[in-house]
């Protein structure tokens, strides 16, 4: 799934989503439907095609095997141990209250840039037309949002022995899941 060779269809195939949920719980009741419902376009291992499908999957089974939200164990467990104290996956409310916080900019038709965080009735025109990433309420996939300084410094000075650091925390937390 990580690698696009699982055979899922992504949600965007038919469209922009322009729905806007408005909770952790209705966006997460959401994309379980999706992935119930949806229709492999290849067999599994045989060819390689983008699906974001892929990473919700394995965000419900972190979730389902940890017992807390996805959103909250990446907190827990990946970012406050790499040192990444001002990244999460943050919601609609947070990314309002928190000026700190990135917010999406979608290109418009006449060539403008609009926040799509305070409007969530208009899409941008790159990538799936129409789409606006804020509507799904939290962050997710690539809606990891984090202070510059963490990422760089993550990057920058520590890229090699966070690495390393990464690896045993996720030897770790496979032992401790596996039970």
């Amino acid at each position: 799934m990580l690698t696009h060779t699982g055979g899922m269809s992504d949600p965007t195939d038919t469209g922009p989503d322009t729905r806007i949920f408005n909770s952790v719980e209705e966006a997460e009741a959401e994309a379980r439907k999706q992935v119930r419902e949806q229709k492999l376009r290849f067999v599994p291992g045989t060819k390689k095609e983008y699906a974001s499908t892929g990473y919700t999957v394995l965000g419900q089974i972190v979730a389902a095997v940890s017992g807390m939200p996805f959103h909250e164990y990446m907190r827990e467990h990946v970012f406050l141990p790499a040192g990444m104290k001002h990244s999460a996956y943050y919601t609609r409310p947070q990314w309002l209250d928190d000026e700190r916080i990135a917010h999406p900019y979608m290109l418009q038709e006449d060539g403008s840039r609009i926040d799509g965080v305070r409007n969530l009735d208009k899409g941008g025109t790159l990538g799936v037309k129409g789409s606006n990433s804020a509507r799904g309420f939290i962050g997710g996939g690539g809606g990891i949002a984090g202070g510059s300084t963490s990422w760089a410094i993550y990057l920058d000075t520590e890229w090699n022995d966070d690495l390393r650091d990464m690896q045993k925390i996720i030897d770790q937390e496979r032992e401790a899941i596996a039970g």
